[in-house]
């Protein structure tokens, strides 16, 4: 058999099974804010929960690259009908898409349009202040809020958080609430020029005219002997008239004491890091929390063992690794690492390494306590700085000059955070390419086709971007391009509303959006005009298909559909929990993320483990303990002092040991997808541990055509490889590693 023959087989043998793929989608899609900037790093959530089978249950997370793209792959035994894609907005909202698959292409795409954090229109501002008139009876006014020199205000949209608004132009609407409680009172205002502007404040409701009066929690400690200590609170301070009748110690190791003890006596059970808090209520209503941090130790000065504490911490942005590389002495060892982390929180670790994510730049004290397996305890402190992380965007234009040139323009191309752009690599999609940094090139092509033509760019700072579009090349200079356009929308809950915003909806430059048509999947008549961002309330909980048509005034037409979940109900508070895996039948929760507004407070957290058994009170980070393998649902319901309620729920599969597992091959290639190949393609490769892999691409005759250096995470990895400059032929796809090496044939068409 010659070897062109062998050739010809092994490529029937590598297209046999791509009928596989049939229950593996490829999701993907882009993130964006508001004013169109790309959302680099941002965690996106895939779940899939197919009704045929529960072992069908996924639960991926992705982080979007420079330019916001993201894909990942999701499989199944069972044909798949249901993908849901979830993201946070800026402002804390989970944003959810339940996107169309198309099982002939094994692609499901889903977008998100988030807010722009930390932007607000600077030729308007809303103003919002009220006076309490008598029992639930206030006096709102927006007499205050200020429009542009030459604009005025045309809209006032009252938000008043139970509910109801109210949309005109009244500027000092009266307002009786129903029932007492804290609600989130919001003012929209609207200009003639078109300037939005938008503020919310917190009012509390109650029967009597007497606002609460001011008190003050305070607490102090003294350490007794061993890990007994005693607190008090003999310094809280009531309003002058007023009395503490309520005293609630929350110690922090998952015990609490509630009454009117003034000076409790506490001893741990272990060492370690607590957080301690003290919430007062007094005979007014008047409540005031404080909290300090409390080490714990076995002793005084003397240790019993030497060890030292010590860490290094590698920062990417506001990402940070933090390695401990403390010492013990002799047969010592260190059973436990509590990290305080500078921003409020602490972490306990069984291992030396911690990944965090601080929310803002800034700097941060962080300190290590060890403790060993013979009592030694030891700390270490130093400071740290975070930054916000690189970001840049490549992106061009171009215009028609001839029969076949081109000008291309990357000057909107941007690196932000005072970086600026040092390379532009300019890749024509027929074999040739610019390398330099030029902003506006010109490019003829020697034959008519299509073209996908790439720009990548560097920062002086390192950040790197890529930015690719097809380019139809024709000899006729006369031809007309067809029309344009494309509906989106997004979507957020306000209050009870769901609000719709169509403003990224894409249309040509020259065109324009001149009507709207909005389908919102229940039996109301749709809504006509040109309403970008109308709010709808349905009457009752469901799932809702919403549709948007959008016309042109050059005739373009185009429909965006999205599924839409409903759920009223009160939204002053939010369930959150985290989870390490410390063996693999034992999880630790963790629940400080979870929100309150201010001025309330979380007073009880009930958890729910899915075998069966709960723990009541307010654990904030309980561990649990499996008995045997399988698919446990692990619930969370919070109140607070306000009466909020919210509830969260994960799934969690629990494996027997893998001690005896075949570890003969700690690196692979699990999946080429799609193969063959256009322009790129999506590797998975497992690894047993993190290290640093090679990837390489190599012809059948062993030359390498493209490499690149990735930093791998165990478990599955997901990386994008571009085969645009490769000619049509086999290839070789090579992953190689300190650990091992492993390769996989592919197609490029």
């Amino acid at each position: 058999m010659d070897n062109f023959t062998r050739l010809v087989c092994r490529m029937l043998l590598l297209l046999l099974p791509m009928g596989s793929f049939a229950n593996t989608i490829i999701v993907k899609g882009t993130v964006k804010y508001s004013n169109g900037q790309p959302v680099a790093n941002k965690v996106v959530t895939i779940t899939l929960d197919s009704t045929t089978s529960t072992a069908c249950y996924q639960y991926k997370t992705v982080k979007t690259n420079p330019n916001g793209y993201y894909i990942d792959t999701i499989s199944c035994n069972y044909t798949i009908t249901k993908i849901k894609v979830s993201v946070e907005n800026c402002d804390g909202k989970i944003l959810i898409n339940y996107p169309n698959i198309n099982n002939s292409s094994n692609y499901a795409e889903s977008n998100f349009i988030l807010c722009t954090p930390g932007t607000s229109p600077t030729i308007c501002k809303a103003e919002l202040s009220y006076e309490k008139l008598q029992g639930r009876t206030f006096r709102f006014t927006s007499k205050n809020s200020i429009p542009a020199t030459g604009d005025s205000i045309v809209l006032r949209k009252w938000i008043f958080g139970d509910g109801s608004m109210l949309e005109g132009k009244e500027i000092s609407p009266l307002k009786e609430f129903k029932d007492t409680g804290v609600y989130n009172v919001c003012l929209l205002i609207k200009t003639k020029k078109g300037c939005e502007s938008k503020t919310c404040i917190t009012v509390t409701v109650r029967d009597s005219l007497v606002q609460p009066i001011a008190c003050k929690a305070v607490l102090s400690y003294e350490k007794l002997q061993g890990k007994t200590f005693r607190f008090t609170s003999k310094n809280s301070i009531p309003a002058t008239g007023d009395s503490i009748v309520l005293r609630k110690w929350i110690f922090g190791d998952g015990s609490m004491l509630e009454g009117k003890e003034i000076s409790p006596l506490k001893e741990f059970k272990d060492t370690g890091v607590y957080n301690v808090c003290l919430l007062v209520k007094t005979k007014k209503g008047c409540e005031s929390k404080a909290c300090i941090t409390v080490v714990v130790r076995d002793s005084g000065s003397i240790q019993p063992v030497q060890c030292q504490s010590k860490f290094t911490a590698r920062i990417e942005g506001l990402k940070t690794v933090f390695i401990s590389s403390s010492t013990v002495i002799n047969t010592d060892s260190i059973v436990k690492y509590s990290w305080v982390l500078g921003d409020g929180k602490v972490v306990d670790t069984k291992v030396k390494e911690l990944h965090y994510q601080y929310q803002r730049a800034g700097k941060y004290q962080v300190c290590l306590y060890t403790k060993t397996a013979k009592g030694c305890e030891s700390k270490y402190c130093t400071t740290i700085e975070v930054t916000e992380p690189l970001n840049c965007t490549a992106v061009y234009s171009f215009e028609r000059t001839g029969t076949r040139s081109f000008r291309f323009n990357s000057s909107k191309s941007i690196a932000t955070n005072g970086d600026s752009i040092k390379q532009r690599i300019w890749i024509f999609g027929d074999g040739s390419s610019i390398d330099g940094n030029e902003i506006s090139p010109l490019k003829t092509f020697k034959d008519t086709g299509t073209y996908t033509v790439c720009l990548k760019i560097k920062s002086a700072k390192g950040c790197e971007a890529m930015y690719c579009s097809r380019i139809v090349v024709k000899d006729s200079l006369n031809t007309t391009p067809p029309l344009y356009c494309k509906a989106i929308f997004s979507f957020t809950r306000k209050e009870q509303t769901i609000q719709f915003n169509s403003l990224a909806s894409v249309v040509p430059q020259g065109d324009s959006i001149i009507s709207r048509t909005w389908y919102f999947g229940d039996s109301s008549a749709p809504l006509t005009g040109n309403r970008k961002d109308p709010y709808y309330q349905y009457r009752k909980a469901g799932v809702y298909n919403v549709c948007l048509v959008i016309k042109t005034s050059k005739g373009c037409e185009s429909k965006y559909c999205a599924t839409v979940q409903f759920q009223p109900g009160n939204n002053q508070c939010m369930a959150r929990f985290t989870d390490e895996r410390i063996t693999q039948k034992k999880i630790r929760f963790n629940s400080n993320t979870s929100l309150a507004i201010p001025g309330d407070s979380i007073i009880e957290r009930k958890w729910k483990f899915g075998d069966g058994t709960e723990l009541n009170g307010n654990v904030v980070a309980p561990e649990k303990e499996y008995r045997q393998k399988g698919i446990y649902t692990v619930c969370l319901q919070i109140k607070t002092a306000a009466g909020c309620k919210s509830e969260i729920c994960k799934v969690f599969e629990i494996k027997d040991s893998t001690a005896n597992e075949n570890i003969s091959q700690r690196i692979k290639i699990t999946q080429i997808n799609p193969n063959p190949v256009v322009s790129r393609f999506v590797t998975t490769v497992w690894t047993k541990m993190g290290i640093e892999v090679e990837i390489g691409i190599y012809d059948i005759y062993g030359t390498l055509k493209w490499k690149s250096k990735k930093g791998l995470l165990s478990g599955n990895n997901f990386i994008e490889i571009p085969a645009v400059e490769l000619k049509t032929g086999p290839y070789f796809l090579r992953v190689t590693s300190a650990i091992g090496n492993d390769s996989r044939l592919f197609y490029k068409l």
